[in-house]
């Protein structure tokens, strides 16, 4: 019902049947108080239905996901959504913050904006693979998001097909909003969106992937933490072709030492060789067997004016910078954790 009626309208009927259940076993009762509550009880169900609506801006304001001490709700309720649905998976909000700004919130929490660190962020995590790659065929992305990432994997002339696995189906629904911003990705016929996650993508796929890139939300959020473990990455590796490349996305903000620790000596497990990259504020570990190369990256570049401009707006203007994002062998890290 959910998704049909949304959340409030949802419980709202479970209350007014519940109301119902119970009146028909005060009715039941032959004593008079009884029955004068089981008429109560008939009058209140109906009447739950007409509550006032939920404040959307309060409801994807992420407070239980960004307060701390003294919480003023003020911080976080400025802004009506511009859309806002209740899903299969979670509740989905668009937010315009000012000209051109958007942010997309699921359950509250921020999972993409097009503010500068996060299109640094999402743009970055889409490309490294093209260092690694030579003819990146068939690609594909766990988690839409923005399409920024998306885009920045699929946009290269040598892609053939590329498929993106989205676990909620409203955040496919707002590629409307983003559409002017990733070069409407989701339009271009060699692109695929699906509404599933990304394990039933990977091993459903049909072919291997040349390049694979997972986006997912962070760890702690229930059932992403299945994408980050020990069995899913060597069902990754096992559909990676030849050369192929298997890039993941580890947030540094909102977790422990130790969880990093795991999570980076998991993923060292299936892809001993594997590379670290600074994205931003965050990490990407990048495992295959493709070898980094300057060239192929440039090769991108040159073809890709939208690139230049994307990379030119979020403080690159050379594949040589861009290069200086690498930091060593994730080996090395692992190596060097307490």
């Amino acid at each position: 019902l959910i998704p049909s009626l949304g959340v409030q309208r949802s419980l709202q009927l479970a209350a007014c049947g519940f109301f119902w259940v119970a009146a028909i076993y005060a009715y039941q009762s032959r004593k008079s108080v009884a029955r004068f509550a089981a008429a109560i009880l008939l009058l209140l169900g109906p009447t739950s239905v007409f509550l006032p609506n939920w404040d959307s801006a309060l409801m994807s304001a992420g407070v239980a996901t960004h307060a701390s001490g003294k919480l003023s709700l003020d911080n976080f309720v400025r802004h009506q959504p511009m859309f806002y649905g209740d899903g299969i998976s979670g509740s989905v909000a668009i937010l315009c913050w000012a000209p051109g700004g958007l942010t997309l919130r699921v359950n509250g929490k921020p999972e993409s904006s097009l503010a500068v660190p996060d299109r640094l962020d999402q743009t970055l995590l889409g490309l490294l693979p093209h260092f690694y790659v030579r003819d990146p065929k068939h690609v594909g992305v766990i988690g839409l998001g923005s399409g920024l990432t998306l885009r920045a994997l699929a946009g290269s002339k040598k892609v053939e097909s590329a498929i993106c696995a989205e676990l909620e189906p409203l955040v496919i629904e707002t590629d409307r909003y983003w559409a002017p911003y990733n070069g409407q990705i989701l339009a271009d016929p060699r692109v695929k969106a699906r509404y599933a996650d990304g394990r039933t993508m990977i091993m459903g796929s049909d072919r291997p992937f040349d390049a694979l890139v997972s986006v997912p939300s962070n760890p702690w959020i229930a059932g992403i933490g299945n994408l980050y473990t020990q069995d899913f990455y060597q069902s990754v590796r096992d559909k990676l072709n030849p050369g192929g490349v298997y890039l993941q996305w580890v947030n540094l903000y909102a977790i422990s030492p130790a969880d990093l620790q795991i999570i980076l000596r998991t993923f060292h497990s299936v892809f001993p060789e594997a590379q670290l990259w600074a994205i931003g504020g965050d990490i990407a570990l990048i495992g295959g067997n493709g070898r980094a190369s300057r060239d192929l990256m440039q090769d991108y570049y040159r073809e890709a004016l939208w690139l230049r401009l994307e990379l030119a707006e979020i403080g690159f203007s050379s594949v040589d910078q861009l290069v200086g994002s690498y930091l060593c062998p994730l080996a090395t890290a692992v190596e060097h954790i307490p």
